[in-house]
C-alpha cells in the first residue's frame, strides 16, 4: 500500500496543477506551466520524504526547498511577466522565463541530490554528531541569558543603526542568541514543561522589536521558529498559525516601504515610541490615503507588491537576458569574500564587507546605482541568479550542489532528535536562508561557522556540555525523548 506521505505528495501536485490552471495573473504558455509544475514537484519532494521518514529532526532543509518553489514556480503564475529597473518597466519574453524555470529545476535538483548523497555518505563514514545537552536545571538560566543578550543586541542595532564594522559580526552573533533561546523556550512550552503564555509574550515582543527596525525578516523569524517547533513537537502542521503568519506578511510588507521613508529619512534619530507611531502613519498612508490596495491597477496594488517580494524568477530572467552580451560573466568575483571570511575583522579592520558581493551584482545589472545610495536595503538577485552571473548554467548546478552539501553536513552534525541545543542552533542558522535565498551566497554562508562557534561557546558557559558522538542513546525518534 502506498504510504500516506506519498498520497499527500501526489495530492499536492494535483492541487497545484488545478489551482494554477485557473489562477494566473497572465496567460501562461503550456510548456512554461509544465516546467513550473515540475519545479514545484522537486521543491516539495524533500518535505514528503521527511514525512515518510517519521518527522526525524527539524524540517529546515525541506522548508528552504519550499521557499525555492514559491520564488521560482509560484512566481510564474502570481507575478507579472516584467520587472522594474531604474523606475522603468522591462517586459520579459516567455521563452526567456521558460529557460529560467529550467535553470531553477537544474539548480534545485542538484541541491537536493547532493543533500541526500552527502547525508548518506556522512552517515556511512560515521561523521560524529555534536551533542549539545541542555540540562533542565540549567535551561531557565540559559533561556534568560539568550533572551537578554539577544534582545539587548537587537534593540541596540535597531536604535543605533550605524555600527563599527569591527564589531558588527559580534553584534549579529549576539542578536542570534535571541532566536536560539526562543527555540528552546518553544520546545519547553509545547512539550508542557513551561507555560505557553511566556512563549507568546517573548515571541510577540521580539516581533515588535523586529518591526521597529523596518526590516520584515527579524519580525517574521520569531513567528516562523515557533511555528516550526510546534510542527515538530505535535507532528502536524499548525494551519491556523501558518495562515495567520501568511496574512501578517501580506499585510505588513507593503507598509514597510512607507515606514522606512518616515523613519530612515528622518534628520534625527527616531526613538521607539516615534517608530511605533510611524508604523501607524505608514499603515494609514498605504491602506487609506492611497487607492484601494486590492485595486487591479498594477501600480497601486499593495498586495501584488507583497507577492512580488518573493519573486526571484523574473530577476533571474533579467540577469540572463543581459549575460554575457551586455554584462560579462563575473567569473567568481562575487564569491571572493569566501577567501577571507574566516579572518576575524578584529584582526583585519579593513576586511571587505560581505555585502559587497550583493552590491557587485546589483550595480552590474542596475538593480541599484552607487550614486543613488541612501539608507536602504540590499535587493539581491538571489543565489541562482548570482551563480548564473558568475559561471552560467554550470555555475548554477555547482553552486546549488555545494549549498545542498553544506546543508547536509549541518543537518548531520546538529539536527538530531534529543539534541536540543544543536537543533536550536541549527534552526536559527537555517531559518535565515528562507529569506536569504534572495541575497548573495557569501552574505549568509560567510558567517555560518563563526556564528555556530560563538553559539556553542555561549551554550557551554551556561550548560557546560558539548560532545561529539557517533550515536547517543538520547537521540530518539521523537522530541519527547529530550532530556
Amino acid at each position: 500500500m502506498i504510504h500516506r506521505s506519498w498520497q499527500l505528495y501526489v495530492l499536492n501536485l494535483a492541487l497545484f496543477a488545478g489551482l494554477f490552471s485557473f489562477w494566473q495573473l497572465e496567460p501562461v504558455p503550456l510548456f512554461v506551466f509544465l516546467c513550473a509544475w515540475l519545479l514545484w514537484a522537486m521543491c516539495t519532494f524533500p518535505l514528503a520524504l521527511w514525512y515518510r521518514r517519521g518527522h526525524e529532526g527539524l524540517p529546515m532543509f525541506e522548508l528552504i526547498c519550499l521557499a525555492y518553489g514559491f520564488a521560482y514556480a509560484v512566481a510564474v503564475y502570481l507575478t507579472p511577466n516584467w520587472i522594474t529597473i531604474a523606475s522603468q518597466r522591462v517586459d520579459l519574453h516567455w521563452e526567456l522565463v521558460e529557460q529560467c524555470v529550467l535553470l531553477a529545476i537544474c539548480g534545485v535538483t542538484a541541491g537536493v541530490i547532493l543533500f541526500y548523497l552527502t547525508e548518506r555518505v556522512t552517515k556511512d563514514l560515521g561523521l560524529r554528531r555534536l551533542f549539545l545537552e541542555i540540562p533542565f536545571a540549567a535551561r531557565q538560566t540559559y533561556i534568560i541569558a539568550c533572551l537578554a543578550v539577544g534582545l539587548g543586541a537587537r534593540i541596540f542595532s535597531t536604535l543605533y543603526e550605524s555600527v563599527d564594522p569591527t564589531y558588527s559580526a559580534l553584534l549579529t552573533a549576539a542578536a542570534g542568541q535571541l532566536y536560539i533561546g526562543l527555540v528552546v523556550l518553544a520546545y519547553d512550552a509545547f512539550e508542557g514543561r513551561r507555560s505557553q503564555g511566556s512563549l507568546v509574550a517573548v515571541a510577540s515582543f521580539t516581533t515588535i522589536i523586529g518591526l521597529l527596525s523596518g526590516m520584515l525578516e527579524p519580525a517574521v523569524l520569531p513567528l516562523l521558529l515557533v511555528l516550526v517547533v510546534r510542527w515538530h513537537v505535535r507532528n502536524r502542521f499548525p494551519w491556523l498559525l501558518g495562515i495567520g503568519l501568511l496574512l501578517f506578511f501580506l499585510v505588513v510588507n507593503p507598509v514597510k516601504y512607507e515606514y522606512r521613508n518616515l523613519t530612515w529619512a528622518a534628520e534625527e534619530r527616531v526613538g521607539p515610541l516615534d517608530r511605533i507611531a510611524n508604523w501607524v502613519k505608514a499603515a494609514q498612508t498605504t491602506y487609506f490615503e492611497l487607492k484601494d490596495p486590492t485595486s487591479p491597477d498594477e501600480e497601486d496594488n499593495a498586495f501584488r507588491r507583497s507577492l512580488q517580494r518573493i519573486d526571484l524568477l523574473h530577476k533571474l530572467a533579467y540577469v540572463k537576458s543581459l549575460t554575457p552580451e551586455s554584462v560579462p560573466f563575473l567569473r567568481g568575483e562575487s564569491y571572493r569574500y569566501m577567501l577571507v571570511t574566516f579572518i576575524p575583522r578584529l584582526f583585519w579592520p579593513n576586511k571587505p564587507r560581505a555585502n559587497e558581493a550583493t552590491d557587485l551584482v546589483d550595480y552590474a545589472y542596475g538593480f541599484r546605482f552607487p550614486d543613488r545610495e541612501s539608507h536602504g536595503t540590499n535587493i539581491g538577485a538571489g543565489f541562482v541568479a548570482e551563480a548564473y552571473a558568475n559561471f552560467s548554467w554550470a555555475g548554477v548546478i555547482v553552486i546549488m550542489g555545494i549549498q545542498g552539501l553544506v546543508f547536509a553536513v549541518l543537518n548531520r552534525i546538529l539536527n538530531a532528535p534529543g539534541n536540543l541545543g544543536g537543533q536550536a542552533i541549527y534552526a536559527t542558522v537555517m531559518m535565515v536562508f528562507l529569506n536569504g535565498i534572495g541575497t548573495s551566497a557569501v552574505v549568509l554562508f560567510g558567517n555560518i561557522l563563526q556564528f555556530i562557534i560563538v553559539s556553542i561557546i555561549f551554550l557551554r558557559v551556561f550548560c557546560g556540555s558539548a560532545q561529539l558522538v557517533r550515536q547517543s542513546p538520547q537521540f530518539g525518534s521523537t522530541s519527547a525523548k529530550r532530556a
